[in-house]
């Protein structure tokens, strides 16, 4: 659910999401690629790469929506939850079964 545009990200949110990735991770977060693939097993870190990846690019494109499409209910919370806690309020967040 949008709730609605919010200012609240800065530069040490954003920071504080990328030091927790390995290089890897920060190479996908911090790709200006428009589209970017993570294959990886379960426990791998593919969420918290997302969340850096939104985190970092909700920072340098304010005016721009976001849309991050998930398969459960479960998952699409904790990724609202993982957003609000670095100040990113703005990005819808659903699931394929809407």
């Amino acid at each position: 659910m949008n709730k609605g545009f919010c200012l609240t990200t800065d530069e040490s949110s954003y920071s504080k999401s990328l030091a927790k990735l390995d290089e890897f991770q920060r190479a996908a977060a911090e790709s200006e690629a428009e589209n970017v693939l993570i294959k990886a097993s379960a426990g791998s870190g593919k969420t918290s790469t997302l969340i850096a990846a939104i985190s970092t690019y909700r920072y340098y494109n304010l005016n721009d929506k976001i849309c991050a499409i998930t398969y459960t209910r479960a998952a699409r919370a904790e990724m609202e939850s993982r957003l609000q806690e670095l100040g990113v309020n703005d990005v819808n967040v659903t699931t394929i079964h809407v």
